[in-house]
């Protein structure tokens, strides 16, 4: 847990100097350095089409996530303190978004973080259950 409030405070930090550095032109995000990342609303489908909609907590799930381009990582913290690495495969930057996609768990997974205002999407889909997490990001 206290690594998740380190995380929230490096954000908070990170937010405070992109707000008064960049001028309303500069991208928030290059897709070229490391981000952390703040899902706020989760949508999980299983397929029969029921969907529930909720916060990560609601499905058991971290809320930061730290997106090393590096080192082609992303990593979370659960409740428990353990981490969840999920290799990122490929990781493409267009005019408008950092695309990254990978693995886990019998799962696919897509993120396409803004590049402008920092939001993201995350869609991972499976043969028994699909999400997909919204939230924002700021780059470290």
């Amino acid at each position: 847990m206290k690594i998740v409030h380190q995380l929230a405070g490096a954000a908070a930090l990170a937010a405070l100097i992109g707000a008064t550095g960049a001028s309303a032109e500069d991208p928030m995000i290059t897709g070229k350095q490391n981000v952390i990342c703040a899902s706020q609303n989760i949508i999980a489908c299983v397929d029969d089409a029921v969907c529930m909609q909720g916060k990560p907590s609601t499905f058991d799930m971290p809320t930061f996530m730290f997106v090393d381009v590096k080192t082609k990582a992303i990593r979370a913290v659960e409740a428990d303190g353990s981490t969840v690495i999920s290799p990122i495969k490929t990781h493409e930057v267009t005019e408008q978004s950092a695309i990254m996609q990978g693995y886990e768990n019998h799962r696919g997974w897509t993120l396409a973080v803004d590049k402008m205002d920092g939001s993201f999407t995350l869609s991972a889909t499976g043969p028994d259950i699909n999400f997909m997490i919204m939230g924002a990001c700021t780059q470290l």
